[in-house]
């Protein structure tokens, strides 16, 4: 890790350099996000709601989704995420998931139940 972040502040900008567009992000203006389907697609921020079947954008594919995460999930569309019980958890990593993060994630999460 170290060794990368090393190499990742040498790649710097070339002196006089010219951008089309600059982004800035601030984290504090992105509400937590938690997902309330099968597919981390299905990620709302937790002040949202969970999303209808026949929503606006949604393609055919996009709907029968829809429809198995909320059947398999027990969700309703259009019911406010926050305050859901949380009965299910899924912990997982990326393919660049350190086991250190798991260590944190299971001791966090020692001796803690899902509501039933």
């Amino acid at each position: 890790w170290d060794r990368a972040v090393d190499y990742w502040k040498s790649l710097k900008t070339d002196e006089g350099a010219v951008f089309d567009k600059t982004v800035v992000i601030d984290a504090k203006d992105i509400a937590p996000t938690v997902t309330w389907g099968t597919s981390p697609q299905d990620a709302i921020p937790i002040d949202g709601t969970v999303p209808r079947i026949d929503e606006e954008g949604h393609d055919d594919a996009r709907k029968a989704a829809v429809a198995r995460s909320l059947e398999y999930i027990g969700l309703e569309g259009g019911a406010p995420i926050e305050g859901t019980p949380i009965q299910k958890v899924f912990i997982g990593s990326c393919t660049n998931g350190r086991i250190e993060d798991i260590r944190e994630v299971a001791a966090i999460a020692m001796g803690r139940k899902v509501q039933e």
